[in-house]
């Protein structure tokens, strides 16, 4: 169990909901503890409980720096459980955001009710590993591409290998196919959006576990680790 929680701050006041106040109680925490809590933006407070789900800001004890580079990975969901490893493994190695993507191939298609799941395990993940970053969870749709980035469509056609690329910039999308990998039309159309075929390896992975490899490659290219 983590030794601090996650909250919304607003106005010198801490908010947990019903997840973080299920914590709370089964770490026996009561009105007037002292309690350590992120709003995931890279701060960690220390403050005072005053009720069952709120605390009054005590001050500022930590401030981390922001990930970099910031690795947004583009996933098409697969069967929960390995969506779910995916999901904690990637918080744990730095990912910046999730975009979940319902591709031509996808068979467990994105949901409202699957984004609120990912984004309590992500909180979960972040508590486990020390980050103070929240990802972002995001649709497709929804996610605005960086003006400045390196632009990755893994493929195991690709000309080039991930662990040979040099020169990356400060934001890299990685797009991670569905089984089956994404369709000839949906390749076309990432490179319309300036987006590079590499390639990992010899090996085809499964969805999940070539998120975790290319996610673990970009932090050693980045000498994160």
């Amino acid at each position: 169990m983590s030794n601090y929680f996650f909250a919304v701050l607003r106005n010198k006041v801490a908010y947990f909901d019903e997840h973080e106040v299920r914590h709370l109680k089964v770490m026996r925490l009561s009105k007037g503890s002292e309690i350590k809590f992120t709003d995931g933006n890279g701060k960690l407070f220390l403050g005072k409980l005053v009720s069952k789900n709120t605390a009054a800001l005590v001050k500022l004890i930590e401030t981390q720096r922001e990930p970099h580079p910031k690795i947004h990975i583009v996933f098409s969901p697969v069967r929960w459980e390995r969506t779910r490893f995916m999901v904690e493994k990637s918080v744990e190695l730095g990912a910046y955001n999730l975009i979940f993507m319902n591709a031509n191939r996808t068979t467990r298609p994105e949901t409202e009710s699957k984004l609120k799941k990912a984004s309590l395990i992500a909180r979960d993940a972040i508590k486990q590993c020390g980050s103070l970053y929240m990802p972002g969870i995001l649709r497709f749709n929804n996610f605005t591409f960086p003006s400045e980035s390196t632009k990755l469509i893994l493929d195991p056609k690709g000309e080039t290998a991930l662990s040979e690329l040099t020169h990356l910039k400060d934001n890299i999308i990685i797009a991670v196919g569905p089984e089956g990998g994404f369709t000839e039309e949906e390749k076309s159309s990432f490179e319309s959006r300036g987006f590079k075929k590499v390639k990992i390896g010899t090996k085809i992975l499964r969805a999940e576990t070539a998120v975790i490899v290319a996610l673990t490659a970009i932090n050693i290219l980045s000498k994160n680790f």
